[in-house]
């Protein structure tokens, strides 16, 4: 058997047999890619079209209100640079309250529909929409399937290499054709999506196989010399805070945090400060100087919650190399790194895999049908040789 005929079939066993689930994962993909544009825009609503007046409510106000509001404790207050932006409070199970920046009124939960929309999609893109006990087998699972696009990928690429190279041989297979039928057509369409999509299609399920496999995430660390990560093990709820115990101070405020944030954080776009419990020693602000997809523009501060003083400090920078490749892989998955162009590629390349998926298992149905034809006719001119020999038909 040639080489070529043994990788081609190779790429079509790899792909008849994977190719109802990529094709999922790759029309899940596609939906999830502009979440984040598709909900900020449900949600302008909230944003006043001309920036407010005033001296702007304190935020251990307005987390009151909410708390009020919804009668449950929040996790977390979001603020944005914008004058004109309200200010998100968050709640456990993904629900959150928008509430003016300076009245303190509440303007509403936001797109929940469309926010429950993308929940189930990504819990159906990660997990297959499985309980939480059964995560972690179907990002194996997962896993598998996405290294199986890797090998279609490499395959594909080498099978579309012409044997003999010149320019309508590469024309043919890098340029759609129009006016084509049956598997002419198929191949064509198959052929010049997969050159086009390689690279995408590669970045992202190489991403996804690291983010699924931590054999893969500890040759990250192994190929940039950098020491694998401690485990992070589960340890029993601390005391209180040994001055808040003794104190009738109940420490620092929300709205000192986010100001002697503000203060450190020069040209910052977003503040998300976590609400401590009663037994947190430290309360922790997040600083985000981009889009919210790039870790290189994030840091985390955490201060203790009675003087204040900063506790400890996380900068991209103090990552080792592979702490740094490992935290961009899910933000290069999703194409969020690239802020929207990013996220527009990451959605195009999900598109054309579903197209990849359907021309290619057209041309393996017609291929079959054909072989059938053609076992028919052999079965038939068989007959007919063995009705002339014996001058009897054959049964």
């Amino acid at each position: 058997m040639r080489l070529r005929q043994g990788i081609f079939l190779v790429h079509l066993t790899t792909g008849c047999a994977a190719a109802a689930v990529i094709f999922f994962l790759a029309a899940t993909g596609f939906l999830l890619a502009w979440q984040k544009p598709i909900v900020a825009w449900q949600e302008r609503e909230y944003r006043a079209t001309v920036p407010q007046m005033g001296p702007a409510m304190p935020l251990d106000k307005i987390t009151a209100i909410a708390t009020a509001t919804e009668e449950e404790r929040p996790t977390a207050i979001v603020i944005d640079a914008g004058e004109s932006d309200p200010v998100e409070v968050d709640f456990e199970h993904d629900r959150r309250l928008f509430l003016n920046r300076r009245s303190g009124a509440v303007l509403g939960r936001g797109a929940v529909r469309t926010r429950a929309f993308f929940t189930v999609v990504t819990g159906l893109h990660r997990w297959f929409g499985m309980a939480p006990e059964h995560h972690a087998s179907a990002k194996l699972v997962k896993g598998a399937f996405t290294l199986a696009l890797l090998l279609m990928i490499a395959t594909g690429l080498w099978l579309w290499m012409p044997r003999a190279w010149s320019g309508p041989r590469i024309r043919a297979g890098a340029l759609l054709r129009f006016g084509l039928s049956g598997r002419a057509r198929d191949w064509n369409r198959h052929s010049v999506a997969g050159l086009w999509a390689a690279v995408p299609l590669t970045v992202i399920a190489l991403t996804g196989a690291i983010l699924a496999y931590g054999w893969m995430t500890r040759l990250v660390y192994v190929a940039t010399a950098s020491p694998l990560p401690t485990p992070v093990r589960a340890t029993q709820t601390l005391a209180r805070h040994p001055r808040l115990a003794a104190s009738i101070n109940p420490g620092i405020s929300l709205q000192q945090v986010f100001e002697q944030t503000g203060l450190q954080s020069s040209g910052w776009h977003e503040i998300r400060v976590a609400i401590p419990r009663s037994a947190d020693r430290t309360i922790e602000a997040s600083v985000d100087f981009g889009n919210g997809g790039r870790p290189n523009q994030q840091v985390r501060i955490a201060y203790d919650r009675v003087s204040g003083a900063v506790v400890t400090l996380t900068t991209f920078s103090s990552f080792s190399p592979g702490q740094q490749i490992r935290s961009f892989m899910k933000y290069i998955h999703t194409g969020e790194a690239g802020g929207f162009v990013g996220e527009t590629i990451a959605g195009l390349a999900a598109l054309v895999c579903c197209i990849l998926i359907w021309t290619g298992m057209a041309m393996a149905l017609r291929r079959l049908q054909g072989q059938r034809i053609a076992s028919r006719r052999a079965a038939k001119v068989s007959g007919t040789g063995m009705e002339t020999a014996s001058g009897v038909p054959a049964d």
